[in-house]
């Protein structure tokens, strides 16, 4: 998806990430390659070549290199071939190993590439997975993911990949096999957490790496850090319960309950609303500290349901705890540590969190949290939640 033609009418989103059609603009070309710090470049590949365009930037700064691209279009290839004839060019299914073999010479390039520039294709829609095999090893997690396990074969030792990749590939469950083979095989850097700002076509979440291979240093997750001594003496307990009423879902017929989405979720409380779920649909009982799991995290988003009972979105996480006053502290914790907080939302469209870097983020902070099941709303609170209000 290096750098597909844009079209005149900018489409969705999801379109445009299902068409993997999001382009490279130039300037961003141009900073990726600047970040290689490999002093002799004499091959240069990209497996995800579309137009060129990351090339292009590599060849004005490492004019005698060698260029190697591949792509699975063919148009793409023929354009290639036609505008830039010194280049080594092949049509590839860079993730299908049997199209990989159908490529005359490709083997010829593993361990002798200096630098692999990259910008994958990022569609890859919620817990789908593509499995690839790397040195006898069988990997599984995103498209985008496998992109850049794949291309570290070809790779010399002391050879960079630079690329741009969804943000949660640094953090997401789904990639975490891809990168604890980067960790093995080298050295893995975010460079830049918000290079999607630099398309023109649609604002992505996506982050720039650098990954140079050989003499792998320990990198800690950017969410594992050591907790400070007076967290530790103040270790704080929580249950995590995740929503699971689907807006969309909602029974008009069933039996009247407070209902909490994110967009219910206010700085000085929740302003719950009344919707009809089916009588067996789980609840949370206050006092909790209530969170989005998905979308637009914000500090007026840590809501406190100091009492009573709501039934959540799937769009909302709640903390359980013994007391308000623990809510409180453990939404000052958050907020005192905003900016790791908020990097363990991740995602290419809309940010999310997954409950384990919310476990993994809490620990950090002193707070123990283990997972637990919503309460089923007992009939006999029923009167309860007819009338509306707000629980600070």
């Amino acid at each position: 998806m290096s750098d597909r033609r844009q079209s005149a009418v900018r489409p969705a989103v999801s379109e445009l990430l299902h068409r993997d059609s999001i382009f490279t603009p130039p300037s961003l070309a141009n900073r990726l390659v600047s970040c290689l710090r490999v002093r002799s470049v004499n091959v240069v590949a990209d497996f995800a070549a579309g137009a060129g365009a990351l090339l292009d930037a590599a060849q004005s700064r490492w004019p005698t290199s060698r260029i190697f691209a591949t792509d699975i279009d063919r148009a793409q290839l023929r354009t290639l071939r036609r505008d830039r004839p010194a280049w080594i060019t092949a049509n590839c299914d860079f993730l299908n190993e049997r199209s990989r073999r159908r490529v005359l010479g490709l083997d010829a390039f593993k361990g002798n590439v200096d630098a692999v520039l990259l910008n994958p294709p990022f569609s890859c829609i919620g817990a789908t997975t593509i499995s690839i095999s790397v040195s006898g090893r069988g990997l599984r997690g995103s498209k985008a993911g496998a992109f850049v396990v794949l291309a570290t074969e070809y790779l010399r030792k002391g050879g960079e990949l630079v690329a741009i990749v969804p943000s949660s590939f640094l953090t997401s469950e789904k990639d975490h096999a891809f990168r604890q083979h980067l960790a093995e095989i080298g050295t893995l850097d975010e460079i830049d957490s918000s290079c999607g700002a630099d398309f023109e076509s649609v604002t992505l979440h996506a982050a720039m790496i650098r990954f140079r291979k050989g003499k792998p240093a320990a990198v800690p997750d950017p969410i594992r850090v050591t907790p400070s001594a007076s967290l530790l003496s103040a270790r704080l307990n929580c249950s995590i319960v995740r929503g699971v009423q689907q807006i969309h879902s909602l029974n008009n017929s069933g039996v009247a309950f407070r209902f909490a989405h994110s967009t219910e979720l206010r700085d000085e409380g929740i302003i719950p609303r009344v919707e009809r779920v089916r009588p067996s649909t789980r609840s949370v009982l206050g006092p909790a500290l209530l969170l989005p799991r998905v979308g637009a995290v914000t500090p007026q988003k840590l809501a406190v349901l100091a009492r009573g009972r709501v039934v959540l979105s799937d769009c909302v996480i709640a903390l359980q705890c013994d007391s308000t006053a623990v809510c409180q502290e453990l939404k000052a914790r958050l907020l005192a540590n905003w900016d790791l907080f908020f990097k363990a939302y991740a995602g290419t469209g809309a940010r999310y969190i997954t409950i384990s870097r919310l476990k993994a983020l809490l620990g950090t902070l002193g707070v123990v949290a283990v997972s637990a099941q919503p309460d089923q709303a007992p009939h006999a609170d029923q009167r309860a939640f007819q009338t509306g209000g707000r629980y600070a």
